[in-house]
């Protein structure tokens, strides 16, 4: 891999923006995938199964609600961090999951309360070894605690495991001072690719050209209508040209596509714009050298002192999000690849290109499909014939 400082730049800031969870900020995202299949190694369960059933915060008093009397209660804490989270088990579900492991060993499950609790945490430790040997999060180390559920609000993450055995249904809690914490950790931790699972599947897109419309602009819009692109950077009438291959809203790579392949002619590394005209009909020849005869009485101007209260740069005003214009691309296609591979591309490399524009274009806003259509030319306009609108 020889990709430049720009592009690598370029890369890790689109990669940050696309893991950013409303919620998490820049915590990294969990391995989910390769975390299950080494689980079910550990636990010998190649059938284990789980999925999260409800997310949402919830006030102290409900912390527990709806896992019936006396759940088992777990102390977890990423160390060195100093906050827990917690994991809640109704008390039949646990006597369910280790009756899984007793009846292995052919062995009757415990009676005893205390017992059977015993054995759920011991079971716990392999869990939390094989997180520790996937290491998703270096630096953090998940271990059991000691700390008391806290009364105070808490973010709860209902999981069901499905096994031999049917399901077994846990919550993790999440206290708001864990969460204050845990993303405090990692604002303050500088992102680096290294930390990002290599076989993250992230989704390219190729882009035709871009359009900025007032909302008033775009409600008028219906089928049948063509509309004009401020940037197009390929034509239809005579096939030539070249396409973006961008990641979120950073362009990465200039393509081309040819016989069902886009191959990589180039980086990215700036991005195209549309600069302002500049009128130069209001400076006649020779002004400038007027106005450098009078450099003296500007000089004598800047000397002036000016006063405090009409330094500062005047607030801006507000303006109405209906005022703010819409940002449209105009999309090709989408390709998913995993990250390593994103990492591996350069200029000449070929990548399969499944669709033409003869299957048209699709208009999107903020990554979500708006209106679809064809691009055509007529004379030196190039645009979107759209054939499908959504409003």
């Amino acid at each position: 891999m020889n990709h430049s400082p720009p592009l690598l730049n370029k890369i890790t800031s689109a990669i940050k923006e696309s893991l950013s969870i409303p919620m998490w900020g820049q915590v990294p995202p969990f391995p989910w995938e390769k975390f299950l299949q080494a689980l079910r190694d550990t636990l010998q369960m190649q059938e284990l199964t789980f999925a999260s059933k409800k997310a949402e915060w919830k006030e102290a008093e409900k912390l527990l609600e709806g896992l019936g009397e006396h759940p088992f209660i777990t102390s977890l804490v990423l160390s060195p961090l100093v906050s827990s989270c917690f994991l809640a088990i109704p008390q039949e579900d646990a006597k369910r999951w280790t009756s899984l492991f007793l009846e292995k060993e052919g062995k009757k499950l415990f009676i005893d309360d205390n017992l059977r609790k015993g054995f759920f945490q011991f079971n716990l430790l392999h869990i939390l070894q094989t997180l520790y040997d996937l290491n998703p999060y270096p630096g953090l180390t998940a271990q059991l605690d000691t700390h008391a559920l806290p009364h105070e609000k808490s973010y709860c993450v209902d999981i069901s495991l499905e096994h031999t055995h049917g399901s077994t249904s846990c919550r993790m809690i999440f206290p708001a001072s864990f969460h204050n914490i845990v993303t405090s950790h990692f604002q303050s931790t500088p992102f680096s690719l290294k930390n990002v699972d290599a076989a993250l599947e992230l989704t390219l897109k190729v882009q035709v050209g871009k359009v900025a419309l007032s909302h008033e602009e775009w409600k008028e819009i219906k089928m049948g209508d063509f509309v004009v692109l401020d940037l197009c950077t390929y034509s239809p009438t005579t096939q030539q040209g070249s396409f973006l291959l961008t990641l979120e809203n950073t362009p990465l790579f200039i393509v081309k596509a040819k016989n069902g392949e886009l191959k990589i002619l180039d980086y990215a590394l700036y991005e195209q714009k549309e600069m302002p005209m500049i009128d130069d009909t209001h400076n006649p020849s020779g002004e400038e050298e007027d106005f450098m005869e009078d450099d003296e009485d500007f000089e004598d101007f800047e000397d002036e002192e000016i006063p405090e209260e009409n330094a500062e740069a005047p607030l801006e005003e507000l303006v109405s999000p209906e005022e703010v214009p819409l940002s449209l691309c105009v999309e090709i296609t989408h390709i998913k690849m995993p990250l390593n591979k994103l990492l591996s591309l350069q200029p000449g490399n070929t990548l399969p290109l499944a669709v033409s524009l003869a299957h048209g274009v699709a208009i999107t806003l903020n990554s979500q499909v708006i209106a679809r259509g064809e691009l055509l030319q007529l004379g030196e306009m190039l645009g979107v014939k759209i054939s499908e609108v959504g409003h």
